[in-house]
């Protein structure tokens, strides 16, 4: 992530680069030539299909297994359950193997139970949660080890259920009084 704070600088350097050329009789029809160039990118196809970072050289994990259904699905069958409710705050957070470890922000499980009702907080209010909720989509990622800001934010916890929905294993806990 340290590579961010470089967009600034690479944005000031690009427009720096582009008004130089702009200025040139012959900056002009290189700066076509890039412009066509990155067009022709864009729309060349779609983007390459992600391969697992973490194992390259396996054809045979090219895609995330993440869809639009199988979130919901994973959040339709933790409402079925009744593991949550609407009255309880949530904090959400989720662990992907496909991008070679966590994201804890967990913003598309946040976005579904949002539609559906549920009070689930934003990262920096996770001090206020009643609930943690853990979706482990990486069957080899240890969840009881698992320590980040954000599970430092939920404070003392006590596990409330396990619940497993394919290949996606969904920790609910309570925050210890």
């Amino acid at each position: 992530m340290p590579d961010r704070y470089l967009y600034g600088i690479t944005a000031i350097a690009s427009f720096i680069i582009i008004i130089s050329l702009a200025r040139k009789r012959w900056g002009w029809l290189i700066l076509l030539i890039v412009m066509l160039f990155l067009v022709i990118n864009i729309f060349k196809g779609p983007l390459e299909v992600l391969k697992d970072p973490i194992n390259i050289s396996d054809d045979s994990q090219k895609t995330a297994e993440r869809s639009i259904p199988m979130v919901e699905n994973n959040i339709d069958v933790l409402i079925g359950k009744e593991q949550i409710s609407k009255r309880e705050k949530i904090a959400v957070l989720t662990a992907l193997k496909p991008y070679g470890g966590i994201t804890p922000q967990a913003n598309d499980y946040r976005f579904f139970l949002r539609t559906k009702g549920y009070q689930c907080l934003d990262v920096p209010d996770y001090s206020k949660a009643d609930l943690l909720i853990m979706f482990i989509e990486d069957p080899d990622f240890d969840w009881e080890e698992w320590r980040s800001w954000e599970i430092d934010q939920f404070r003392e916890k006590e596990l409330r259920s396990i619940t497993t929905v394919d290949k996606t294993r969904i920790v609910v806990f309570d925050k210890e009084e």
